[in-house]
Parts: structure tokens; sequence; C-alpha cells
């Protein structure tokens, strides 16, 4: 059996060695990443949300179909079609960007797993733009306390089972 503490020789000159009392020192100086990521996240939004009630329909009409972009008949040529699809990316575009728009770290689960064509899921981020637009409206902060009583107020409003539905799953959220 060796001594403890005792390396064999020539393996010490290899090891990387801390200074004495330097051993909690486990951040390295330059953090370039973390502080761009924190720049990031808590800023606030630059610009208005370009989420409103009119541009939620647009998009589950586009969604379901019931509404064609352009012409009614079928496209003549590549380049019609062509700018169908561009529109219609645009309008999903405009609908995600007011995703973005909540800064309460809570509500992170609701943007980062996005199922385009769910219409709970639809649903809750049209009611959690509509609370975050009301809190800020009212000079909030944007706080937990501040969601909760929004989201407490909005489900004493709200009339609709898929609403209600919401609703709940962002309250459920909030109290985690």
């Amino acid at each position: 059996m060796g001594r403890s503490g005792k390396l064999p020789s020539g393996v010490s000159a290899k090891l990387k060695r801390w200074k004495k009392g330097h051993s909690s020192d486990s951040n390295p100086a330059i953090c370039r990443h973390r502080q761009a990521a924190r720049s990031r996240f808590f800023s606030r939004p630059s610009g208005r949300s370009d989420l409103t009630v009119d541009a939620v329909k647009l998009h589950n009409e586009l969604q379901s179909g019931s509404l064609r972009l352009g012409k009614s008949e079928a496209p003549e040529t590549p380049m019609e079609e062509e700018a169908e699809l561009v529109l219609t990316e645009k309008s999903s575009g405009t609908f995600l960007s007011g995703l973005s728009d909540c800064t309460n770290v809570t509500f992170s689960k609701v943007q980062r797993f996005w199922e385009s064509n769910s219409a709970a899921h639809k649903e809750i981020c049209a009611v959690l733009a509509a609370v975050t637009e009301v809190i800020r409206s009212q000079g909030g902060k944007e706080t937990e306390t501040e969601y909760f009583a929004a989201l407490m107020t909005t489900m004493e409003a709200v009339e609709s089972p898929e609403s209600l539905a919401a609703v709940a799953y962002l309250l459920n959220l909030v109290l985690k």
C-alpha cells in the first residue's frame, strides 16, 4: 500500500495544482457566455408586442385552413405559391413574437415546448400575452405575485372551458 497523499514519481509535475486557499475558485475569470446569456435573459423587450387579438384570430384561421391568403383560386405561377408561403410564415412569426414579451422565468416552459398545431397551447399563449399586457399597462414589474393575482382575476372572468384550462395551467406554473 502506498502512503496517503504521496504521488508516484513524475506525476506531480504533470498535475495542475491549485494555490493554497484557492480550491473554492470554481468560476473562471472570463465568463463572457454567461454574461451574454444574462444580458438577454433579464432585459425587457425593446419594442411593443405584435400579438393582438386580431393576430391570434388570423393565426388560428391560417392554422385551421379556413382562411387562405391571396386569391381564392389556385395559384397560376410558382411565384404566387411562394408568396403565399412567405406570408404564412410571417404571420406565424408575428404570433410567436408576442410569446417572448413575458420576461418572467416561470413561463419559460410555455416558450420552450411550443406546439404550433395545438389549440390548447395557442390559448395558453393568448392568455399569457393578455395577462402580461394588463400587468404592464398597470405599471407592474411582472412578478409572480402580480401574475397570480391577474390570473385569478382572469379565471373569474373567463367562461370558455379552453380559456379556463389555459388559466389553470398558467396558475399551476406560478404556484410551482
